[in-house]
């Protein structure tokens, strides 16, 4: 979300906590664009905030990311871009 509204929203973290008293009902709601779907804040916000706050990527890039090098927290778009930015440097 942050990426999307250039840091203007903020999604939520989701964790659950469980009991040994009561049963836990869940639903689950996945949404994934395909591999190549490039994310990125909309121009017009970039050109009225006066600056872009994170690269472009492809939904792709983060879930390998996600996947093979770090376990989704408060810190995971931060390590992201920073992970983003030395590799696509390593292959330019």
């Amino acid at each position: 979300m942050w990426v999307l509204s250039n840091r203007k929203y903020k999604s939520c973290l989701h964790r659950v906590s469980v009991n040994s008293l009561s049963p836990r009902l869940s639903l689950v709601f996945f949404l994934c664009p395909n591999g190549d779907r490039e994310l990125k804040a909309p121009q017009e916000l970039v050109e009225k905030d006066g600056k872009k706050e994170y690269p472009d990527f492809t939904w792709g890039e983060f879930l390998q990311f996600t996947q093979k090098n770090h376990r989704a927290d408060e810190n995971t778009l931060q390590l992201f871009t920073k992970w983003l930015l030395t590799s696509k440097n390593r292959n330019a």
